[in-house]
């Protein structure tokens, strides 16, 4: 396994392995949505949350290699299935005898190389979450208290999710509304909210805030910004962040309107309002600060479609097993896409 050690091998067995991972796991995504008729945006969510952690595996493991199997096509593609238990009548694939391909490298000068350029590279991820968290702080900091009467609002509402009431305040710049802080959290609104919306409009703005602190979304936020940062040279895995941020508004919207029916139209014009409200950036341009999505026009259409759609549907307990198991399904399962390098042996994607 001589060809393996060399610089290349980093790329050829692991990045590019990742990227074709993510692109398989993605499609795999799209159709198991489509086959299980999952209409739970948190759902979505997570199938898609699992597409960047199947791509970080490939990427950490790299591919497998093996020399006791030469198949007759230079190319095959299938499915397996976790069975430590030997459970399953069929065959998963697992008892094939392989080697890690990274730790085939036996030159200390590449290790060291290689060892350079993953602290440099994860130095500048850190810098960028330290960055995006000091960013975050001091626009809470430099935040004052909402003086807009709406705590009978807050109150009920939080009542409702069963979660205690955050910090809702007013910020003089024109970022917001976000939430953010994940022990304490907290609701920053933009500072031209008070006077181009009705209290209303505030109410339902503040609400959607708080169906994301109800979800934990600052948590999951921080977690997938660590996925797609570890996978930055992965159009896939950027791809399947993007859906991410789509189907956590959507579900935030589902939470608030199953809460409060009656204000599912307001929504909907509000969500139009605040997508048209003057000098609203479309997202932080700073180098060294994580790029967070405050308004886009693509998930403003996709979560006021799905509110069309969905705001008068009850969910099904069928459906939301159905859904249920194809989320489990799409976990459970490996995918090996098996190619010839050589007459000697195999690279095998899983």
């Amino acid at each position: 396994m001589s060809f393996l050690a060399s610089g290349p091998s980093i790329i050829l067995y692991h990045i590019l392995p990742s990227v074709l991972g993510a692109f398989v796991y993605f499609l795999l995504a799209q159709l198991f949505i489509f086959v299980f008729r999952v209409k739970k945006p948190s759902i979505r969510y997570f199938m898609h949350l699992i597409v960047l952690y199947k791509s970080i595996l490939i990427l950490i493991t790299g591919v497998r290699y093996t020399s006791t199997m030469v198949p007759r096509k230079p190319f095959g593609f299938g499915l397996m299935f976790y069975d430590p238990l030997d459970l399953l009548p069929f065959g998963t694939g697992g008892s094939m005898t392989t080697d890690m391909s990274f730790q085939a490298i036996q030159s200390p000068w590449l290790l060291s190389i290689i060892s350079i350029t993953l602290s440099i590279i994860f130095s500048l991820i850190l810098l960028r979450w330290f960055a995006t968290a000091w960013f975050f702080k001091n626009i809470s900091n430099d935040s004052k208290p909402l003086s807009l009467d709406i705590n009978s609002f807050v109150k009920t509402f939080c009542s409702k999710l069963k979660i205690s009431v955050p910090r809702i305040v007013i910020n003089e710049s024109d970022i917001g509304p976000m939430t953010i802080g994940i022990l304490k959290p907290t609701i920053i609104l933009p500072k031209w909210i008070d006077r181009s919306f009705s209290k209303e409009e505030i109410e339902v703005i503040v609400g959607h805030e708080l169906a994301h602190v109800k979800r934990k979304d600052n948590l999951l936020q921080w977690l997938s910004l660590f996925f797609r940062d570890i996978l930055f040279f992965s159009p896939f895995g950027r791809m399947a962040y993007n859906f991410m941020q789509s189907n956590k508004e959507q579900a935030a919207d589902s939470l608030f309107v199953r809460i409060m029916p009656e204000k599912s139209s307001l929504l909907a014009k509000t969500i139009k309002k605040v997508s048209s409200a003057p000098k609203l950036p479309n997202e932080q341009k700073d180098i060294l600060v994580a790029k967070v999505h405050f308004v886009d026009v693509n998930i403003i259409k996709q979560r006021l479609r799905s509110l069309n759609l969905n705001t008068n549907i009850s969910p099904r307990l069928f459906s939301s097993m159905l859904s249920l198991i194809g989320l489990l399904l799409f976990f459970w399962m490996k995918v090996f896409i098996v190619v010839k390098v050589a007459q000697q042996g195999l690279m095998i994607l899983s």
